[in-house]
């Protein structure tokens, strides 16, 4: 008796074909015994045969490179533009502060030193001997944000904007930028540009 096996567990299935060979031939249970399936090598040879099955398969499949979609190259694209729209919107700001603070010196710029102070007219007369023009007001003003400190502490300059019917004309404060009207003959100091 201790050799004995349990019978395997019924279930609904079973069950069924239980009832159906008792009907058959007369209920006879010992000789109806269902084989269990065997947990080791045989198991494992199905495994493996479904794997190669698998495998075969997979290699017999025609490989398909994978496409990148539209949709991710065009976002690419997008981000990429975008990257460069800021940079050159960034790039001329920084330019242009870049610009605004240094000096446009020499050939084709301003003067490297102001003139003397001197009436208007020999204040155009002393720009155009030197073959430049005497500034207006708003080219001042500009220029008042890049001339040196040397230039700024000198204070005032002649432009050629002029100050209403009476013969005024406009002058700058480097140092601040500001402008206010100045009768011809008062004396302030030059500088020229081409």
């Amino acid at each position: 008796m201790a050799n004995r096996r349990k019978p395997p567990r019924k279930t609904s299935g079973n069950k069924k074909q239980e009832s159906s060979h008792k009907h058959q031939g007369g209920g006879n249970r010992g000789h109806q015994q269902k084989k269990r399936p065997d947990h080791g090598r045989s198991n494992r040879h199905q495994q493996q045969t479904v794997a190669s099955k698998i495998s075969e398969t997979m290699k017999e499949l025609p490989m398909k490179a994978p496409q990148s979609s539209g949709n991710s190259s065009t976002l690419v694209k997008v981000i990429g533009f975008v990257a460069v729209a800021l940079i050159v919107f960034f790039g001329y700001f920084i330019v242009q502060e870049y610009l605004d603070k240094t000096p446009v010196y020499g050939k084709h710029g301003w003067d490297e030193e102001a003139g003397a102070p001197v009436a208007w007219e020999d204040a155009v007369r002393y720009c155009s001997s030197h073959k430049k023009r005497l500034p207006d007001k708003e080219e001042l003003k500009t220029f008042s944000k890049r001339a040196d400190k040397k230039i700024k502490a000198i204070g005032l300059f002649w432009s050629t904007s002029a100050a209403g019917d009476k013969g005024d004309y406009m002058t700058v404060n480097l140092g601040s930028g500001d402008f206010s009207p100045s009768p011809s003959s008062n004396k302030f100091a030059v500088i020229c540009v081409k």
